[in-house]
């Protein structure tokens, strides 16, 4: 089974903190080419004893490339360092699970939900530097679809008469 779905119960994230912060303008910076910045994310998961919770620290680091440069390049000076960490604590309810299948679940769960958190902060950061905002680009949060008429009791094959498709003119 994949880590996007606990096989019973639920999952929560329950609260999200930065829980380290590491900023520094660099003052003799100067614009010569224009610049494409680069977040490396990595992360760490504790879980309780008793299953119920978990924590994981979601660090990311803003690196700086050369628009046009390769993937082989090697990183540049950029208008700032940013490390950040961001902190998120997760409640598991009505299920017995294994140790691996949680630890998954929110390490694959954490970067779809705590992006929103880490833009959030990087805009902020920046901004309160006297710099313009960064703000990041978004990700894509994977979809999970599933047939609702096909697991209702009175399903049928046909689409009630209101439906339509709202594309249509």
């Amino acid at each position: 089974m994949s880590p996007e779905h606990l096989s019973s119960g639920g999952g929560q994230l329950v609260g999200v903190r930065v829980h380290d912060l590491a900023f520094r303008v660099t003052d003799d910076y100067e614009f010569d080419e224009p610049l494409n910045y680069v977040i490396v994310t990595s992360s760490n998961v504790s879980l309780a004893d008793d299953m119920t919770s978990g924590q994981i620290l979601f660090h990311a680091a803003v690196g700086w490339t050369v628009a046009n440069a390769d993937e082989d390049d090697d990183p540049v000076k950029g208008p700032f360092d940013l490390d950040l960490t961001l902190e998120a604590h997760f409640a598991l309810t009505g299920t017995e699970i294994d140790t691996n299948e949680f630890s998954d679940w929110i390490e694959f769960n954490s970067e779809h939900l705590l992006w929103p958190y880490l833009r959030t902060e990087i805009a902020s950061i920046t901004t309160s530097a006297g710099l313009p905002p960064l703000t990041i680009y978004t990700i894509a949060v994977p979809v999970f679809r599933y047939d609702a008429m096909a697991e209702s009791p009175s399903s049928s094959s046909e689409l009630p008469e209101s439906s339509h498709d709202i594309t249509d003119p």
